[in-house]
């Protein structure tokens, strides 16, 4: 299922493992770095798709508009590139790697202490995320019609 595109927008976010810095993902995103710190998890997943060609959009710093996220729909059925997102025990992107059973293996901005780029897994009945799919905009890139 659109393995190519799918498969490059994991490469973009492979490429940015253990980064620290997440200033090239606002730079790209909305062109500058905030001044304020502020969590990256999502800018981060954005970055990756903006870098692959997938879409354009801006990154909106307020609460709860994370825009982006909500121009997707919603699925029962993540594909890799797909964009995880928890919100307890606090609100956090990420983006699918794939998905084995339960388990759900994630590459995600902002993760641990301190934040870097990185690989992890977890439960998906332990941490219940929604999926948001960019079949949509695989397709739309692909010249196909959706």
């Amino acid at each position: 299922m659109h393995s190519d595109i799918r498969t490059k927008l994991l490469n973009n976010a492979y490429c940015e493992l253990n980064n620290r810095d997440p200033s090239a993902y606002w730079r790209e995103c909305i062109g500058q770095v905030p001044k304020k710190a502020y969590a990256w998890c999502g800018i981060f997943a954005l970055y990756c798709l903006r870098k692959t060609g997938l879409c354009n959009w801006s990154w909106a710093i307020a609460p709860d508009k994370s825009g982006f996220l909500f121009r997707l729909p919603r699925t029962t059925d993540p594909q890799p590139g797909d964009v995880a997102y928890f919100d307890q025990p606090y609100q956090h992107h990420a983006l699918v790697q794939s998905v084995d059973g339960d388990t759900l293996y994630l590459i995600q901005g902002n993760y641990g202490t301190p934040g870097h780029v990185a690989e992890s897994t977890c439960s998906i009945k332990l941490k219940k995320p929604a999926f948001f799919s960019i079949d949509k905009l695989v397709c739309e890139l692909e010249g196909n019609i959706v």
